[in-house]
């Protein structure tokens, strides 16, 4: 089953649910213990169009990008098929996988990768600093040389 964040925004507003004003709780893996990220962005080739982008609503591939800047993620905007916004802002997000599988990371790294972008566009100012030092245990993991 792919469920879009777009879709699932509207799941969210259908049901008057708030993210960033949930609980925290423990994660309870009713699926197994990943989310399949790993294979989502291994598949594709070294790049892939996030489904962040269908977040259209309310957040900008500009404004995503200049998020996980500065928590340290590298990506980058990208107009996607059918984006309605200008190539200056667009809907899409670029993340380039060749650069972290070449530095080792295995698929819980990628889904660890997946979560801190997910919480980089819902949650953003809550989850800095979390997210931050997520991505430094990753690099400090597997690093460059």
């Amino acid at each position: 089953v792919v469920l879009t964040t777009r879709e699932m925004c509207r799941l969210f507003r259908s049901d008057c649910i708030v993210p960033a004003d949930l609980e925290e709780a423990e994660f309870d893996s009713p699926l197994g213990s990943g989310t399949g990220a790993a294979v989502i962005f291994g598949a594709t080739g070294g790049v892939m169009e996030a489904a962040l982008r269908t977040v259209v609503e309310t957040l900008t591939g500009k404004e995503l990008e200049r998020r996980l800047d500065e928590v340290r993620i590298t990506a980058n905007k990208n107009k996607v098929p059918g984006d309605p916004r200008s190539p200056f802002q667009t809907s899409g997000l670029r993340v380039g996988s060749p650069a972290v599988t070449s530095r080792g990371f295995v698929e819980a790294d990628m889904d660890k990768v997946a979560e801190y972008i997910m919480l980089a566009a819902t949650n953003y100012e809550a989850k800095a600093e979390y997210i931050r030092a997520g991505v430094a245990e990753l690099t400090a993991k597997h690093p460059i040389y």
